[in-house]
């Protein structure tokens, strides 16, 4: 059989239309460094990835490029994108289109040359309407065909610090009504601290494993899977949980974080502490 249909999705200039603030943030930031640029130079330029297109655009200038210019260029693109990002709007249909792709269950992902920074406003954007239950549901069917376990739950981190909420698949509760449970001293805490990569221990004739959630190198949550039957779930399936964590990590923090958003994004949000 083969293997159902999967999309990804390009950001700016796809799903949100923010191209030209990213042409002006640009030539914002290189004016503050004193370089004088074109705005179509600047413009045919966007879509190449931040650190590249910094090249290219200091290659134009006949100027030598350093990597502390390259750094300090990124910062004040960020800022003065960061001042624009109001103008930026979802393109017709986008997030509709991404809504129906969830409730019918097709994978989805999106990808961006850019900088977390100047992507997250327009990720959150486009994951106002997505809902959480109907992507945990999902995960866990996939998860099912590829990894022998009995139950799975999303440890979330919804704050810093050493408590998380527990939710298995198909929760509707928004987060912030789910409980804060402290989990400092555990080994599920020295995965969400980065202390250790993984975990994989028998616990009380119980099989239970744990690998980190992470975007960008940070890590924001925890997959857990555990096995009543301690022979079906071993450490040898580490890697593939890994991997099917790293697919889905992106989706489920663009959700945790959309489900923090102040009103008038979320009814019923509460300030997490």
């Amino acid at each position: 059989m083969a293997p159902p249909p999967a999309f990804v999705f390009d950001l700016d200039g796809t799903l949100v239309d923010s191209v030209y603030q990213h042409v002006l943030a640009w030539r914002e930031a290189l004016e503050r460094e004193g370089i004088s640029l074109s705005v179509w130079r600047i413009h045919r330029r966007i879509g190449m990835s931040g650190g590249l297109l910094v090249n290219a655009l200091l290659r134009e200038t006949g100027l030598p490029v350093t990597r502390e210019q390259t750094d300090r260029l990124r910062q004040l693109h960020a800022e003065a994108y960061a001042n624009l990002v109001g103008q930026v709007r979802p393109l017709p249909g986008a997030r509709e289109l991404l809504e129906h792709l969830t409730r019918a269950r097709v994978p989805w992902a999106i990808a961006t040359s850019g900088w977390m920074e100047s992507a997250r406003p327009a990720v959150e954007m486009l994951a106002t309407g997505a809902e959480f239950a109907e992507t945990t549901r999902r995960v866990a069917d996939l998860a099912a065909r590829l990894l022998p376990f009995d139950t799975m739950t999303f440890a979330i981190r919804l704050s810093e610090g050493d408590r998380v909420v527990l939710l298995e698949p198909g929760e509707r509760r928004p987060l912030p009504d789910l409980p804060l449970i402290p989990v400092a001293g555990t080994t599920l805490a020295a995965v969400l601290a980065g202390e250790i990569p993984s975990s994989f221990m028998l616990v009380q004739g119980e099989a239970r494993l744990i690998v980190p959630l992470r975007v960008a190198g940070r890590v924001h949550g925890a997959l857990v899977l555990t096995a009543r039957h301690p022979a079906i779930l071993r450490e040898v399936h580490v890697p593939q949980a890994q991997q099917l964590a790293d697919v889905i990590a992106c989706h489920l923090e663009l959700l945790r974080r959309t489900a923090l958003l102040p009103p008038p994004y979320l009814p019923g949000w509460k300030k997490v502490r």
